[in-house]
């Protein structure tokens, strides 16, 4: 990350820890004063976590989660089924900003991805039946 999106996450995190230390050393009978600084810094950090949204790039989460996937194995059942929907929400939401002709290539990845994983449940399933005789 370079530029605005290197910056960006680190600005949201500590803008509102500037403006708790600046309302600090407001003295306490400024009250209008101190409510003005706390709209004004949370309405800033408001506007960077709103510009980190709408920059967001979602093929690189996809990626990011498809990374994840391959060592799902080191995961419960529970958190490989969420790594997968979180997976699967970033490749639609990819999916979504392209054009409808180049759409159906990246729902067909989802599509393949989820009868993977069908088939490993189940291969899994038996597994466990067998070894539980």
């Amino acid at each position: 990350m370079s530029g605005w999106a290197g910056w960006a996450i680190t600005i949201a995190t500590f803008l509102p820890i500037v403006g708790a230390a600046v309302i600090s050393v407001v003295p306490s009978e400024k009250e209008r004063v101190v409510r003005g600084l706390g709209i004004v810094f949370t309405g800033a950090a408001l506007v960077v976590a709103t510009a980190i949204l709408i920059g967001f790039d979602y093929g690189a989460a996809g990626e990011l989660f498809d990374t994840a996937l391959s060592r799902a194995a080191l995961l419960g059942t529970r958190d490989q089924l969420l790594l997968l929907d979180w997976w699967a929400t970033a490749v639609d939401r990819e999916a979504q900003t392209l054009p409808p002709d180049r759409r159906m290539a990246v729902f067909a990845q989802v599509i393949d991805r989820m009868e993977i994983e069908v088939r490993q449940d189940v291969v899994q399933r038996m597994l466990a039946a067998t070894t539980a005789l």
